[in-house]
Parts: C-alpha cells; sequence; structure tokens
C-alpha cells in the first residue's frame, strides 16, 4: 500500500468532535478518532506512507517508529473495512 487511496463512493461528515464515514454499500457506519482521521485525510492517492509518517511525527511529536507502526495499524484496519480502493 505505497499511496493508500480512500473509496470515492463514501460520505464523511463531522459530528460533534468524531468524524463518520458512511457505507451505503455495506450499509455501515465508521466512527474515527483523531488519529485515524489524520491518516484518512492523507489516503487520497498523493501521500505515501512514509510522507504520513513524517508529518505525525512533526505534528504529534512522536518517534518514527511509534508514528509508523500507528499509522500501518491504522490502514490495516481500513483495508479490513474495505474503505480503501
Amino acid at each position: 500500500m505505497d499511496k493508500p487511496v480512500r473509496r470515492k463512493d463514501l460520505l464523511g461528515r463531522q459530528v460533534a468532535d468524531e468524524w463518520m464515514i458512511y457505507d451505503a454499500s455495506g450499509k455501515a457506519v465508521h466512527v474515527l478518532n483523531e488519529t485515524a482521521r489524520f491518516v484518512w485525510d492523507r489516503c487520497d492517492g498523493e501521500h505515501g506512507v512514509d510522507d504520513i509518517v513524517t508529518e505525525a511525527v512533526a505534528l504529534y511529536e512522536i518517534s518514527e517508529t511509534e508514528a509508523r507502526e500507528d499509522i500501518l495499524e491504522c490502514l490495516a484496519s481500513f483495508a479490513e473495512l474495505s474503505i480503501l480502493d
């Protein structure tokens, strides 16, 4: 998954402090926390995993190793939920 891309048919909405993703085809709603939303916003086919890690390290002041582990785990969850192309 070099440059992850979110599915185009999903609808995202901010509800209070949470980001909700509506998947009409799977009749599901997915709720993202702040970190997952950060990763989701970068699943645009333009950002590679290394780019996302670099941004996360700068924004959250965490180690590159921790950022990479968290981001890869998040992307694996997205893939499992079938919300990436």
